[in-house]
């Protein structure tokens, strides 16, 4: 049941989503000429969340997510209304409601104010620091203890640019499975849980590795994002590959797939659940014909290697 309720979470985030480096770590990253890291819109871009008191210890959840186009989109879902649902239904729209509109960022990135394109919303300020947004009226922290300030933590990042898309990663510490490690979503941005990637045990990594070496993970003719954020280059992945993977049928073809990294089938999703003898990866792909392709690879752990135990048939979830 666990498998069931992932595998179809996995398909419906797929169709929902339907110079300058950053730091070291990112040397393989190709910073495209009409984007750059310095446009304060860039920079600050990514999403965030956190809770708003409402009442009696109930909380409208917030997301936010601030676009490199300086647009924007706020959910905010009110948990009192999820607790006691009207009629003991809860419709989508009395569930989460849905803002959009367009940011401005000034005092070089200290202040963000965001216009709503409802006419009935007035525009929401928050100071910026430390990967934060608290909420100010007059340039002043909310101070109210019925409501209490909206601080919305960053929960990613833009780190570089590969192509003229965003290369993100998640920026809170990895704690338990399922983990969605790779996603490239319809707006052509990059999102890696690099977290996850950072604690992984080798063995982990190889598979990683091994869905790196099979399909395009955000490559152009320098590099790709998944590969430089798992810190591997093509032969450690090889290598990783082989060890680990001596017995799994079509491994000695992705360490010798003869097709350039960004001329692959594009890997779209990679998203790992834990099962008590090793993992299930759920990923999709979009393939040359446009068809988005939904595959379930089964992996146990068996004398120190890992052993496919069963593949699903290739599913067609969507063709243009």
């Amino acid at each position: 049941m666990k498998q069931i309720f992932y595998i179809t979470f996995f398909a419906c985030a797929l169709f929902a989503c339907n110079g300058n480096k950053s730091n070291s770590t990112d040397a393989n990253l190709k910073v495209a000429e009409t984007i750059s890291l310095d446009n304060p819109y860039v920079s600050i871009s990514g999403e965030f969340s956190g809770k708003w008191l409402v009442k009696d210890k109930l909380y409208t959840i917030t997301n936010l997510a601030l676009k490199a186009d300086s647009t924007f989109s706020l959910i905010e879902q009110n948990e009192s209304l999820m607790a006691t649902p009207v009629n003991g239904n809860l419709t989508k729209q009395e569930a989460a409601l849905e803002s959009t509109g367009k940011f401005l960022v000034q005092a070089n990135g200290a202040i963000v104010i965001l216009n709503f394109n409802e006419a009935s919303r007035e525009d929401m300020r928050f100071s910026y620091s430390d990967n934060k947004l608290l909420t100010l009226v007059n340039e002043s922290p909310i101070e109210n203890a019925t409501r209490g300030n909206l601080l919305l933590y960053r929960n990613t990042k833009v780190v570089g640019t590969l192509n003229n898309f965003l290369v993100n990663y998640e920026t809170k510490a990895f704690t338990r499975y399922p983990v969605q490690v790779f996603l490239w979503t319809a707006a052509n941005n990059v999102k890696i849980h690099k977290p996850y990637l950072d604690v992984a045990p080798e063995n982990e990594k190889a598979l990683i590795a091994y869905y790196c070496m099979r399909y395009n993970t955000g490559c152009d003719e320098v590099g790709c994002a998944l590969t430089t954020a798992l810190g591997m280059n093509e032969d450690a992945q090889k290598e990783a590959v082989v060890k680990w993977m001596p017995h799994v049928e079509g491994a000695k073809a992705a360490v010798n797939n003869p097709l350039p990294a960004k001329e692959r089938e594009r890997l779209t999703m990679l998203f790992l659940l834990k099962t008590p003898r090793g993992f299930s990866v759920n990923y999709t792909l979009l393939t040359s014909k446009d068809e988005n392709i939904r595959n379930m690879e089964d992996f146990e752990l068996v004398d120190g290697t890992w052993k496919l135990n069963k593949e699903t048939k290739r599913e067609v979830l969507k063709s243009k």
